[in-house]
C-alpha cells in the first residue's frame, strides 16, 4: 500500500513538473528572444553639440542639461533627423571650432559665415542675426531714413563683429564712428549722451539691458538698416563627423522648420 502511494505521489509531481515546463519555457524563451531583439537592434546616432553660454537661447546650469529655446530647436532637429543629441560643457567659439576640427564634436550653432568655418563646417542657414541694430536714447533725435545719418555720432564696439559693407556705408552717409572697447562701455556713451546713437547685437545688447536697470531707457530705433546689414546665422556640421550620412536629412529638415516658423529667434 505504502509503495502504490509513493508511486501515485511520484508521478504527480512528474506531471506538475511537466504542466509547468509548458507554461515557463515558452516564457523564458519569448524574453531570451526579446533580450536578444534588442541587442541587435540599432541605437540612434549620437551627435556632439559643442555649445557656449549664450542665454536666454540656451543656458547652462551645474548639474543640469542645457534649457532654452535654441535647445529645444535643436532637439527637435535631432528627433525630425534621426540622431540623439549630446552637449559639451560651455565652451569658447574657438575652442568648439577645434573639436570641430578634429572631429571631436558635431554641431556648433549660431555661427555667421567665415571661410574658414566654411572649410570646417557645412553651414545650414536657418536665422538673421541682427548685429547692427541701432539703439537711442529717449532725448536723442529719432532716425526716419538714412540721410539723417549725416553730421550724428554713432558708437560701435571693438569686441564685436561689423560687416566691411556696413562701416563703409555709414561713413559715405556722414556719420562719426566713435569705438568703445566693449559692449558695456558702448552702452555708457550713449546713456551718457557721448553719442546720438549705438550700433552693435540685438541679442547681447537686450541682455545687458535686462540686468542693468539703468539702461533701461535706451531702446532701438524705429527705423533700421537694411537686411543686408543683418547676416544669416547658420548651424555648423562638422566635416570631420564620422556620421556624414545624416547631413542630407538635417539639412532637409532644417529647411522645413524654417519653413514653418521654428527656428527664428527675432519677432
Amino acid at each position: 500500500m505504502w509503495l502504490r502511494l509513493l508511486l501515485r505521489a511520484k508521478y504527480a509531481g512528474w506531471l506538475w513538473l511537466l504542466t509547468q515546463s509548458q507554461t515557463v519555457l515558452p516564457v523564458i524563451a519569448q524574453t531570451s528572444q526579446q533580450a536578444d531583439t534588442q541587442a541587435t537592434s540599432p541605437s540612434k546616432p549620437v551627435l556632439i553639440w559643442c555649445l557656449n553660454h549664450f542665454p536666454p537661447r540656451h543656458s547652462d546650469a551645474d548639474g543640469l542639461p542645457p534649457c532654452g529655446p535654441m535647445v529645444a530647436m535643436m532637439q527637435e532637429l535631432a528627433e525630425r533627423s534621426g540622431f540623439e543629441l549630446q552637449y559639451t560643457p560651455p565652451s569658447p567659439t574657438n575652442r568648439c571650432e577645434h573639436l570641430v576640427a578634429q572631429g571631436k564634436a558635431d554641431l556648433m550653432s549660431s555661427l555667421l559665415w567665415s571661410e574658414r568655418r566654411a572649410q570646417l563646417m557645412a553651414l545650414l542657414p536657418f536665422d538673421v542675426a541682427r548685429i547692427s541694430v541701432i539703439y537711442r536714447r529717449p532725448d536723442s533725435p529719432s532716425l526716419t531714413k538714412a540721410a539723417e545719418l549725416q553730421g550724428r555720432k554713432l558708437v560701435l564696439t571693438k569686441d564685436r563683429p561689423y560687416p566691411a559693407t556696413l562701416l563703409t556705408y555709414l561713413q559715405q552717409h556722414g556719420a562719426q564712428l566713435l569705438w568703445s572697447q566693449d559692449l558695456d562701455n558702448a552702452l555708457a556713451m550713449l546713456l551718457y549722451a557721448q553719442a546720438d546713437f549705438f550700433i552693435g547685437p540685438q541679442h547681447y545688447t537686450e541682455l545687458i539691458r535686462a540686468t542693468n536697470m539703468r539702461l533701461a531707457p535706451l531702446h532701438p530705433n524705429d527705423w533700421q538698416l537694411g537686411s543686408e546689414f543683418q547676416p544669416t546665422s547658420y548651424i555648423g556640421f562638422s566635416r570631420q563627423s564620422r556620421h556624414q550620412q545624416l547631413l542630407p536629412a538635417i539639412q532637409q529638415q532644417l529647411q522645413q522648420m524654417v519653413a514653418e516658423q521654428k527656428t527664428h529667434f527675432y519677432q
